[in-house]
Formats: C-alpha cells, structure tokens, sequence
C-alpha cells in the first residue's frame, strides 16, 4: 500500500488543494439561488437512463457560476458523493496548468475510493512515460478509465467531480 502511494505520488503531478475553499471560491449565501441548487441536486439524484451524465453550468461572467459549484461542491462533500473538485483560480498558477487538471482529479479518485480497481486504472494509465507531461491519451484514461471505475463499483450513490473555472 504504501508502495503504491509513493509511486503515484510521484508520477501524478498534481495541483496543490485545488478545492474551492483553498481557491478563495466562496459558496452561495444562505437563501440564495435555491431553485437553482435544488433543480442540480435533482439532476444528480437521477439515476434513470434519461438522465444526462454531465452537466455543464454557463452563465455570463459574474453571474455566480462559482457560487453555484462552491455550494455543490460542500454539499456533495459532506453527503459523501464529492470524489474530486478542481477549482482553476486565475491568480494561482497551478491551477491554470491545463496538465495538472486530470492527475489532480485522479489522485483525488484514489484517495476517495476504497476500491482498488480505481487505483490500478490509473496506475496502468501512467506506464507511459510522463516526462514531457501528459498526453491526451493518458489524460483520457487517467480520468475516464478512474471515473468508469468509481462509478461502476458506487452503484448506491453518484459520483461527483466538479469543475469550475475552464474559462479562466
């Protein structure tokens, strides 16, 4: 185990706490925007086959779009069905480094999975080499491969990842 942990610690160059608390990204305030909340929280509940795998939050700048993710972000953390977040704060490099998006939110798969199929995927995804970065097929498998996985072996609950910030 510990074996496992100092490799992937070392391969998967990650965005240090791209969390929407450590990214200065503040949740909604209490009262706000409630339907708006209510009608995400509904979607990711769904698990009927009509049910969209995604979704995409858009909006104008300033609309609150950040606000929103924040406050699904803490909700699906505290229910437990948060398995990665990534924050992209314009002010801090890291996290505006398109190739530490998917090693963060592999890494962050592996330390919510208690199953070790997630870690494995990702470990069979990181045999190429990563010295010139990440390539589109390995950002692929890091993140697809990981989220099938997660997905497949938590039937009970969703899987959450949120992003926020791809404009920035």
């Amino acid at each position: 185990m510990r074996l496992r942990e100092t490799y992937l610690a070392k391969m998967l160059h990650t965005a240090t706490n791209p969390t929407y608390t450590h990214q200065g990204k503040l949740p909604c305030d209490e009262g706000t925007r409630v339907e708006t909340l209510a009608e995400i929280m509904e979607w990711r509940n769904d698990k009927s086959d009509e049910s969209q795998a995604f979704l995409w939050l858009t909006g104008e700048p300033g609309a609150g779009k950040s606000a929103i993710t924040a406050s699904i972000a803490r909700a699906c953390k505290d229910d437990g069905t948060l398995w990665a977040q990534f924050f992209i704060n314009r002010n801090n490099v890291e996290t505006t480094d398109p190739s530490l998006y998917f090693p963060s939110i592999a890494r962050q798969f592996i330390d919510h999975s208690a199953h070790p199929d997630v870690a494995i995927a990702i470990v069979e995804a990181l045999k190429s080499s990563l010295m010139d970065g990440i390539s589109h097929t390995q950002a692929s498998r890091l993140f697809v491969d990981a989220f099938t996985i997660a997905c497949g072996s938590n039937q009970e609950q969703p899987v959450v990842v949120v992003i926020d910030g791809l404009d920035e």
